[in-house]
């Protein structure tokens, strides 16, 4: 697979152009790649260690400088992309967009697709699309100077319709001003927030476990180039969409642990990637709204909150727990678990009958996509399906060597088995074939949404 012909294809939909700069994951082909690595880098590692990356990950013996410094450079960036990965093809939503894409791409003429039919396609092409709001949500006044620590305050708007007028989809805003209390920049809380918010916390939380396992002064050292390398991230004031769900859990627990908010992040966000639909719509007619954020009953509000939660809007489910969660969530790994289960009887559900909509939806999904006649996404199904049963619920940190993973493509235009589990479904993933196929139903999902008019 030639790099730059995979790049310029698909820049086009890119929905995490402005934050994944080193590593790159396509919503419409399922292509990891990895694009500050080369087949030199993957080799050098061999050659320094004795281990593969699952046991390097799983290792809790101490590193030198110099292997700390080649780890950090490739695993955490492996850790991200793949989280990608996991949440689109092992979460309930992942199985979703792999449904909706299935559709779409049979519904070509190719494939015996009708016209009928082909309403499926724009079906797609609008559900990508939203996955992070145009431009048009986000506004900024970069010419305020970006002094730290950053207020915050939340505000709840309204989306258009494609026709103009107003949706009944609402989208939360954070509205993020600098020291001096200057307007920086207001964010939308959306589905890319939630995606992007899961893929750093286990990068982070890998980057924080080599660290950990370093030692004396170069320990110290490293330790405050980590903060300040995280502190960038949550303070630039181009990418908030990508990490305003952390602020907003910070700032709900009032929380000065970076790391600890990441940690509480990287569970709720699995919680939300797996809400059924059931769930939502329980929601809908069930949570005590005006409780949890002292409201009105019927005012534009909560009635608003509510249109969310029929919509299955993402970013107004997480808004919700995180005003679910108790306070003291964040003062020991215990004490995260017990204040998700908290939350989720908060909101007023019970957490066996979540459990099983989560296996009822699971099930139905993937029976949907594992004979597609697309070679390419039944595997993919199968092995997210998989997947998704191998993951527990509480898990703050994903046992990526046990997962079924393809290989990624890299900037030389090779390809890398990352994670050589024996048991890894996709381990000989042909990432050609898989492509061809896959932007080639890209194609005809773009082709007919440019011809709605």
């Amino acid at each position: 697979m030639n790099y730059q012909e995979l790049k310029e294809k698909t820049k086009k939909w890119n929905q995490f152009a402005n934050s994944d700069t080193l590593g790159s994951f396509d919503f419409y082909t399922y292509i990891v790649s990895l694009d500050s690595l080369t087949t030199n880098d993957i080799s050098r590692f061999h050659k320094s260690f004795n281990q593969d990356f699952n046991e390097i990950l799983n290792s809790k013996a101490n590193l030198t400088p110099e292997e700390y410094e080649q780890l950090a450079r490739i695993l955490p960036l492996v850790i991200h992309e793949y989280t990608h990965f996991i949440d689109s093809t092992s979460t309930i939503w992942g199985l979703r967009h792999l449904n909706l894409m299935n559709e779409a791409y049979l519904s070509n003429n190719k494939h015996g697709g009708t016209e009928g039919g082909f309403i499926k396609a724009k079906r797609f092409y609008d559900h990508v699309r939203k996955i992070r709001l145009p431009d048009y949500y986000t506004t900024s006044d970069l010419k305020k100077k970006n002094k730290r620590p950053w207020g915050s305050t939340l505000t709840l708007g309204i989306t258009f319709a494609s026709d103009g007028s107003l949706s009944n989809e609402p989208v939360f805003f954070s509205n993020f001003s600098n020291f001096d209390g200057d307007l920086l920049v207001r964010s939308p809380i959306s589905t890319v927030s939630i995606l992007e918010a899961s893929a750093m916390s286990q990068e982070i939380i890998c980057h924080a476990d080599l660290l950990h396992r370093t030692t004396g002064d170069f320990r110290q050292v490293e330790e405050s180039n980590f903060t300040e390398q995280i502190l960038s991230y949550l303070y630039n004031p181009k990418i908030t969409e990508y990490s305003v769900c952390v602020h907003v859990l910070a700032n709900r627990l009032n929380c000065k642990d970076i790391l600890i908010a990441f940690h509480i992040c990287s569970q709720i966000t699995r919680l939300i990637l797996n809400f059924p639909i059931s769930a939502f719509d329980t929601l809908a007619e069930k949570c005590p709204i005006t409780s949890l954020i002292n409201c009105k009953k019927g005012d534009e509000y909560e009635l608003r909150l509510i249109d969310g939660l029929r919509n299955h809007n993402l970013g107004i489910l997480y808004y919700l727990i995180c005003f679910a969660l108790p306070i003291e969530s964040y003062n020991s790994s215990q004490s995260v678990i017990a204040g998700i289960s908290s939350a989720i009887k908060n909101l007023g559900l019970n957490f066996a009958d979540l459990q099983n909509a989560i296996k009822i939806e699971a099930d139905e999904l993937h029976n949907a996509t594992q004979s597609s006649k697309i070679a390419s996404i039944s595997s993919l199904s199968k092995a997210g399906y998989s997947n998704l049963k191998s993951i527990s619920g509480g898990q703050q940190k994903l046992s990526f060597g046990s997962l079924n993973l393809p290989p990624v493509a890299l900037s030389d235009s090779t390809q890398s088995e990352i994670f050589t589990s024996k048991t890894n479904q996709l381990q000989k993933f042909d990432l050609d074939s898989s492509f061809d196929e896959l932007y080639d139903g890209a194609m005809w999902v773009n082709r007919f949404a440019e011809a709605c008019i």
